[in-house]
């Protein structure tokens, strides 16, 4: 399954709105957010399960019979939140999805590195 970078951007957006300090977000909440409705289960689930792997979200999972019975967010880690400032702002992300459409995949360290970079030429740097 190929990794969303949309669906990344929406759910990393999105839990930094709905997660308060002492908070958790469930399998539940998560799907009934605006982006399960919009990019569907499979893909929700998948990319979440990929934020987990790469430690930019702060959680854990559960299966049985392999399937997902149990997902806890309790926070987006450092390294996410870093990812997120860098695409957090709408023009950034679009000029970023641009810039990179040209080529066949591309990382979300990658895509973090070129959105800094526009970031950087906005302000000067």
């Amino acid at each position: 399954m190929k990794l969303n970078h949309d669906c990344v951007r929406s759910l990393l957006l999105e839990f930094e709105e709905k997660l308060g300090l002492n908070d958790t977000i469930y399998l539940e909440q998560i799907k009934s957010s605006e982006t399960f409705q919009k990019y569907g289960e499979d893909q929700t689930l998948y990319c979440i399960l990929k934020l987990l792997e790469a430690e930019l979200l702060i959680g854990s999972k559960q299966y049985a019979s392999d399937e997902i019975i149990y997902i806890g967010i309790s926070s987006i880690s450092f390294s996410g939140h870093e990812f997120l400032d860098n695409i957090r702002d709408d023009g950034i992300w679009k000029s970023t999805k641009e810039k990179v459409s040209k080529l066949a995949s591309v990382s979300l360290p990658t895509l973090s590195q070129v959105a800094a970079a526009f970031i950087k030429s906005k302000i000067g740097l």
